[in-house]
Formats: C-alpha cells, sequence, structure tokens
C-alpha cells in the first residue's frame, strides 16, 4: 500500500511541477516516461488519485485536459489529450510521397501522395 500511495505521490508531483512551470498538463505518455512506468499504469493511478482527491482532471473542450489540484492550488495549462502522438507528428512535419519520394506536407494524416500524385492516380483509376 505505501508503494501505491509513493507512486501517486510521484505522479501529483509530477502534475505539480508542470503546473508551477507553466506547462501544459502532460500526457499520459510523457507522464510515464518521466516516472518510468507503463501508460496504462499511468491511466490506472490518475483514476486512483481522482478517487482519492489528490488531483481533478478536468476536461477542457476536445480532446483537451488540464490538471488542478482539488483545493485550488495549482493548475496546469489545458492540452491535447492524445499530444504525445501528435508531438510525434508534428516533429516529423513532413512525408515523403510513397509515389514520386518527394517530401510534401499532408493536409491530414491520410495523406500518402503529393498533389501532383494524388492526380496523376485518379487519373489512372478513372
Amino acid at each position: 500500500m505505501q508503494r501505491n500511495q509513493a507512486a501517486l505521490d510521484r505522479l501529483v508531483a509530477e502534475l505539480r511541477r508542470a503546473a508551477e512551470d507553466g506547462q501544459p498538463c502532460p500526457s499520459n505518455q510523457d507522464l510515464a516516461d518521466a516516472l518510468d512506468l507503463h501508460e496504462g499504469t499511468i491511466a490506472d493511478m490518475l483514476r486512483a488519485a481522482r478517487i482519492a482527491g489528490l488531483v481533478a482532471m478536468l476536461p477542457v473542450g476536445q480532446n483537451r485536459r488540464l490538471a488542478a489540484a482539488c483545493d485550488g492550488s495549482w493548475q496546469t495549462l489545458p492540452t491535447r489529450i492524445g499530444a504525445g502522438r501528435a508531438q510525434a507528428a508534428d516533429k516529423v512535419g513532413q512525408r515523403k510521397c510513397l509515389r514520386c519520394k518527394r517530401a510534401f506536407k499532408p493536409e491530414s494524416r491520410y495523406r500518402f501522395c503529393c498533389d501532383l500524385c494524388a492526380a496523376v492516380n485518379a487519373r489512372e483509376a478513372a
């Protein structure tokens, strides 16, 4: 039981550190990396921390959350819930076209060809 409490204390301390530094709420993946735990364990720990009244995880709009102390003494900035994955995609920023291998910036995550090759593919399919 003390081991679980110590893990919860480390989790709350990490959230408090982000709040004091003026940072957005860390994603589950960021917390898992910082605490050297599995992302699923972090989700369970956040649930336990909410139930114990140690922290409040507040949804802010669609796919955004912020963490706050239940007594209101600290609060993180809001962030996207899937921010860990989104930040990794933003770091790459560009993809290589599957057809011509040129770099391009996709309009959505489902684009795998540049505009020129997409037009050629559409003509060939017709």
